[in-house]
């Protein structure tokens, strides 16, 4: 392999001994030729690149000072729902202890908004919308969920003698909908739009995210769940068999030899949990003197399509204790990170 810098005068090279050595050696010399105006061709490119790179840089030093400056100005979930007045986190918490909250006017709207338009996009699909049961028995919801989540999710609910747990996911009473039935090529794919309100204790989650709405221990999601052939599943969370033959649901022709028992395989995938998705919209779409309603979103609004804020940053703890003589003003209102997850279908 030759040196490049020997077809370069300017780096000291000779391209003439290059010649020589290809007539010695009854090799094309015009390829000596080719070579130099290709290196140069590539030479013209690399500056014109490095340009390129240098400019990139300085815009993008120029694009960073500007988004410092807009992020200061800009809002987290928890100041914006204060601000929109649609959640009241106090009261929630007087109710339903840590993590407890109320939904309320814009905010209620919004969220069934979310609801509406993830079953209206899963029913463009084929998918059929299922509102499942909220509480399952012991012995069926131990046939679909995962023993971990028996400690760190699920609350049980005891009474009249059997023990029942509150769902985690619509999937786990989906999963328990063919229970014992055996399903045939012909019929399959299944699919199913989940509704449902969850239940989770975030066991496993102390401390985390702990302002406003993002987890919280109650919540409305749309699940996407499949029942499919062995050979037809793509998910984000592909349980092959493992449900379904814990919960006898076969596939295909009955065998009476055990090793060629086939079942069906299931697939879920999350379309949104409102409540996170909700968080998402307000702290992406938030504008000066409101929060702008999604497009996808406003047919589902009662035609609203902007949401203008009603108060100050103050919360009505704040208020009353500001209020109260002779009462030293408490800090002000911590800001915590911005939590961004969001379907692409809002963007």
């Amino acid at each position: 392999m030759l040196d490049i810098n020997l077809f370069r005068k300017e780096k000291g090279g000779d391209p003439e001994l290059v010649r020589q050595s290809q007539r010695s050696r009854f090799a094309p010399v015009e390829l000596v030729d080719e070579v130099i105006v290709l290196d140069e061709a590539w030479r013209q490119r690399q500056f014109e690149l490095d340009k390129i790179r240098q400019e990139l840089n300085k815009t993008s030093k120029e694009i960073g000072k500007l988004k410092a400056r807009l992020e200061e100005k800009l809002k987290n979930h928890v100041d914006l729902c204060i601000m929109l007045d649609i959640v009241s986190l106090d009261k929630g918490a007087d109710v339903a202890g840590g993590r407890g909250f109320f939904l309320k006017g814009d905010g209620v709207l919004l969220n069934q908004a979310l609801i509406n338009f993830g079953l209206s996009f899963l029913g463009k699909r084929e998918f059929t919308p299922m509102q499942t049961p909220f509480f399952m028995r012991k012995e069926i919801m131990a046939k679909c969920a995962q023993l971990a989540q028996f400690d760190e999710e699920l609350y049980k609910v005891t009474g009249d003698g059997e023990d029942k747990y509150l769902i985690a996911t619509s999937e786990q009473p989906l999963c328990a909908y063919h229970l014992g039935d055996r399903i045939y090529p012909a019929d399959l794919p299944i699919r199913y739009a989940g509704f449902s309100t969850c239940f989770r204790k975030e066991a496993g989650s102390h401390g985390r995210d702990t302002a406003g709405i993002f987890r919280v221990h109650q919540f409305e999601k749309i699940e996407q769940f499949c029942a499919t052939g062995p050979n037809d599943n793509v998910s984000c969370s592909n349980c092959t068999d493992y449900q379904a033959r814990r919960l006898g649901i076969g596939y295909g022709q009955k065998k009476n030899d055990e090793q060629s028992k086939q079942f069906v395989h299931m697939l879920n995938s999350t379309l949104t949990a409102t409540e996170r998705t909700l968080c998402c919209i307000l702290e992406n779409y938030q504008r000066e003197g409101g929060v702008e309603v999604p497009e996808v979103l406003r047919p589902f609004m009662l035609g609203i399509d902007f949401l203008p804020f009603k108060r100050p940053l103050v919360d009505s703890k704040q208020a009353a204790a500001d209020s109260k003589p002779n009462k030293s003003k408490p800090k002000e209102l911590k800001i915590v990170s911005r939590q961004i997850m969001m379907h692409p279908s809002f963007y």
